[in-house]
């Protein structure tokens, strides 16, 4: 369904930072949803933990996603089963850790890992934009701008743009923020699962 939205109607009547639920009723959509958007990183957010109130979210990107989805819906919608029955009972894919995808269980494994995600990078300049490093990475350009801020990723700043090295954002793509979390972006995801099959295809048989 198409909704109009008053942009500055919501800004007026919610604070700067709103929960799940909130969030749920300016965008129109259903806690599942809302769910989705938050977890993939489509619309930034801070996890608490928490079973009350776990999401944290700024109203101003709430509006950024409302903007952005007007103009590109497809980037948005949800994984095609996402709502069915199997997708909690079963269905739903396995809750992995970047390094768990990848195999990355030796040191061996993790350089060669380092050298496949260099190669991927190649068609990249030696530093990147933060847009250019949410293409690649496949993180919003919010969530990377605050790993930046915070410290995470090392950077340096042109005309108020932050500027990141090729070589810092593959340290900051093998350090254990990324590799161990349970919630990597899925380009991420897929090139793992891509560098995993291209190692078992290159194993040697076993002479019996």
């Amino acid at each position: 369904m198409d909704y109009s939205y008053d942009f500055a109607k919501i800004k007026a009547n919610y604070p700067e930072k709103i929960g799940l639920e909130q969030m749920r009723v300016i965008c129109h959509i259903s806690k599942k949803t809302a769910r989705y958007l938050l977890t993939s990183g489509l619309v930034p957010c801070i996890d608490t933990g928490k079973k009350t109130r776990q999401y944290i979210i700024n109203t101003k990107d709430v509006i950024t996603y409302l903007k952005k989805r007007q103009s590109q819906p497809e980037k948005f919608s949800a994984p095609t089963g996402y709502y069915s029955a199997s997708w909690n009972k079963g269905g739903k894919p396995k809750m992995l850790t970047l390094r768990e995808w990848a195999n990355l269980d030796t040191a061996k494994s993790r350089k060669k890992f380092q050298d496949f995600l260099t190669l991927k990078m190649q068609p990249y300049s030696d530093v990147l934009r933060v847009a250019e490093a949410s293409r690649f990475t496949g993180y919003h350009h919010n969530t990377l701008t605050n790993w930046c801020h915070n410290g995470y990723i090392r950077y340096f700043e042109i005309s108020g743009g932050y500027m990141i090295p090729k070589s810092c954002l593959l340290n900051f793509l093998l350090s254990p923020h990324i590799l161990d979390s349970y919630r990597p972006s899925k380009k991420l995801v897929d090139l793992a699962k891509e560098f995993s099959r291209q190692g078992k295809s290159t194993k040697k048989p076993t002479a019996k």
